[in-house]
């Protein structure tokens, strides 16, 4: 420490100065861009409500509302309303409305003798639907739009930018003093992480298939959080804020990342992006960590480029916008090697491998988890009927693999018990059962690098598909492999375990093609049972792309090894070029989704209500959330003083006598309580459509009723047990180290 300040000055030469310099000028010249384009500025188009001329004098719509438009998710702020419009009366108004609560926030009236009314609107909280209203009082009323800009920031991204890169410059220095130490995997696939991401460094953000449905994901998840909920299980942007069960059979643990982001001021755009810098990153990290276990060093480093790159799962983050599956396919080489290990012999590494890996593939995606499942459970029973008496012999291998089993059950009770709770409702999801052969590939299709926007999924017809591809590199690395193996040119460790990759590899391809038998198979219930849940037959491919990157990267090494450069160069520069296809397709194909931060978006896609009952007519539910309000049919009762904050409400009423049922904007999935102001807990119910009702008995004639969220107690139980059961893990882990290090003077 005496010594510290000489070494600064011995370290700090005249070009590191230059270079921190310029890198803070760079970092400067960034925020100070950044930071003014964190204001909110939109423009919204006056809608007419009716096809009548709203501009003539129609008696009919006199009173009435005849334009609106919304806006949707506002950040506390300070906002500049202006209206262009045209009116002939002097008491036709305009009033801007948070559509959750029915409060009217700003409003004012139409001048004659003007062209445009501007106000000021301060949000001291979040607003997630505003609606614009104008009404038609007397003479004739045409409104243009409105611009709605902030006075000031009101996101964080700017700020959060700084803090994403003091993390990433203080990973690559860490990385570098590993690089210049003689560990060099660690920086080149960082670095390659970052390169991948380069799609994203934009202000504004392309079209994908499922993308508003993950937008939607990560901002119910912020305001979930910011309302009080945590875990949270009920999505609250999803059906106009009336509570969608998405959180609960869709995995979201990594999605508290970007969810907290947002809640922290980020734009969702700010948060997405984070959330795919992430998935490049994680796959890198596990895509290393998981095959060099199986195949060492070199070949894991191999395989973490070729993954990163395969066009598979890169159309998933770029094309699709299948996040879920996209960072499942992030962690499933580190759960590959858990089982590998596992039935190694290698007890403690596998033990947590496999907890880790297949944790964090349930917590990213559920039918990735069954692909797992399924061709994880092949490999084990492969390895046990081929090692019998050596894999019994002591029973500890047997042990380890049911050990780590049960640890991850009780590591993911906290998910898995909500989910399968709700698995015995008849909900949409669970009664769509898909013909796999209808979505099953053209064998070549499979290493076709092509790029296409398109979604269609039309069978044998090719022409303007979207890709569907594992990249030719794969298909070549394969035939490769088999003339090396025929020539003995592999080690035999090598050969074995690129033969276990090829032959699954090659069958899960063989399932996504025409080439298997989908229809007569899935006349048997029990396989249509489970196999219909894949959706598409394609979906194999992630399977494919898994293993058959692994036979490639044996054969790039080798090629390496043995100074084969001009076929190790071809073999790079074929996933490079097909990666290069599928991020520039991404820029130049995908119609844009989102200009900038404020750009309107689909807040309420939520794909044929696939999570609400099937009793449930999805049409009316969205018609009815989007309403809003307290609904009542009793002659006489009257609501007043309604509010409603996340997924907690409370009204007023007055007139009532006998059994009164009010029907509230949330749908029921059983996790609301009602109460009167006394105390007394009100009966819940659902309506024909499944939206909550609350009855008020005979004999209350007035009072307010409080409609909280609660968390169901077998959820909180299975918290508590997953809690208990991770804690003790790492105990144990902490325990087994002490025991094992010797003391100094030993």
């Amino acid at each position: 420490m005496k010594n510290f300040p000489a070494e600064v000055k011995r370290r700090l030469t005249p070009a590191h100065v230059g270079l921190l310099l310029f890198f803070l000028c760079v970092v400067g010249l960034w925020f100070c861009q950044a930071r003014s384009k964190d204001v909110y500025s939109n423009i919204l188009i006056a809608t007419p409500v009716s096809d009548s001329d709203a501009a003539a004098d129609v008696s009919a719509d006199a009173g009435k509302i005849v334009y609106s438009d919304e806006v949707d998710d506002l950040y506390p702020g300070t906002y500049h309303l202006e209206v262009n419009y045209q009116s002939t009366g002097s008491a036709n108004r305009i009033e801007y409305v948070d559509l959750s609560t029915g409060e009217v926030l700003a409003g004012g009236t139409f001048a004659p003798d003007a062209t445009y009314w501007d106000a000021t609107l301060t949000l001291g909280r979040r607003v997630a639907r505003l609606g614009m209203r104008s009404f038609l009082a007397d003479g004739t009323l045409a409104v243009d739009s409105c611009y709605f800009t902030s006075v000031g920031p009101v996101y964080t991204d700017a700020l959060w930018g700084l803090v994403l890169l003091a993390g990433l410059a203080g990973a690559g220095i860490a990385l570098y003093r590993r690089f210049r130490a003689g560990r060099r995997y660690g920086l080149m696939l960082f670095l390659a992480g970052l390169a991948v991401s380069l799609p994203f460094v934009s202000d504004g953000l392309q079209n994908g298939h499922d993308i508003c449905f993950h937008l939607s994901r990560i901002e119910g998840l912020a305001a979930g959080l910011l309302h009080g909920q945590l875990p949270v299980r009920l999505n609250e942007t999803f059906l106009y804020g009336g509570g969608y069960l998405s959180s609960v059979m869709y995995p979201e643990l990594f999605f508290y990342l970007p969810g907290a982001l947002c809640a922290a001021g980020a734009s969702v755009l700010c948060a997405y992006k984070v959330l795919c810098l992430f998935i490049n990153l994680m796959t890198a990290l596990c895509g290393y960590q998981g095959m060099r276990r199986i195949f060492g060093d070199k070949v894991g480093f191999a395989f973490a480029l070729l993954y990163l790159l395969n066009p598979y799962r890169l159309d998933d983050l770029l094309l699709r916008a299948a996040i879920g599956e996209a960072l499942a396919m992030a962690f499933l080489p580190l759960a590959a090697a858990g089982l590998y290990d596992l039935m190694q012999g290698n007890a403690r590494r596998g033990f947590w491998e496999a907890i880790l890996g297949i944790s964090a593939v349930l917590q990213s995606h559920i039918i990735s988890t069954v692909l797992l499942i399924s061709f994880g459970g092949v490999y084990v029973l492969g390895y046990v009927l081929s090692h019998l008496r050596a894999y019994f012999a002591g029973g500890r291998r047997f042990a380890a693999l049911c050990a780590a089993a049960v640890s991850t059950v009780l590591v993911n009770l906290w998910y898995i018990v909500p989910f399968l709770s709700y698995s015995r409702w008849e909900l949409k999801i669970f009664t769509d059962q898909s013909a796999l052969s209808k979505s099953a590939i053209v064998p070549f299709q499979a290493f076709l690098d092509i790029y296409h926007y398109s979604n269609d999924t039309p069978g044998a017809e090719t022409a303007g598909e979207m890709p569907q591809t594992v990249g030719l590199v794969l298909l070549v690395a394969a035939v490769l492999f088999v003339l090396l193996c025929l020539a003995g040119k592999l080690e035999a460790g090598l050969r074995q375990k690129g033969t276990v990759c090829l032959l699954m590899g090659g069958f899960a391809w063989f399932m996504s093609s025409e080439l298997f038998p989908w229809d007569m198979l899935q006349k048997l219930s029990l396989v249509d049972n489970i196999f219909s849940r894949f959706q598409f037959a394609w979906r194999f491919l992630i399977a494919a792309a898994l293993l058959g990157s692994a036979v490639a990267a044996v054969v790039l090494v080798h090629l390496l090894e043995n100074r084969r450069f001009v076929g190790a160069a071809l073999m790079v520069c074929l996933a490079v070029s097909v990666a290069g296809i599928s991020s520039a397709g991404y820029l130049q194909e995908n119609p844009t989704l989102m200009l900038g931060k404020s750009s309107a978006w689909d807040h309420n896609i939520t794909y044929h209500g696939q999570y609400l009952l099937v009793a449930s007519d999805e049409a009316a539910v969205n018609a009815r959330l989007a309403a809003g309000g307290v609904g009542c049919e009793t002659a006489g009762v009257a609501v007043t003083d309604y509010q409603k904050t996340g997924l907690n409400l409370s009204f007023a009423f007055t007139g009532a006598g006998q059994d009164t049922v009010f029907t509230l904007p949330l749908y029921n999935y059983s996790m609301h309580r009602a109460f009167l102001d006394n105390g007394q807990e009100l009966a819940v119910s659902s309506d024909a459509n499944g939206l909550l009702c609350v009855t008020v008995p005979a004999g209350t004639a007035s009072g307010t009723v409080q409609v909280r969220y609660y968390a169901r107690r077998l959820f909180r139980v299975a918290e508590l047990a997953s809690c208990a059961a991770a804690l003790g893990l790492v105990a144990g882990e902490i325990l087994r180290h002490k025991k094992g290090v010797k003391p100094a003077s030993a």
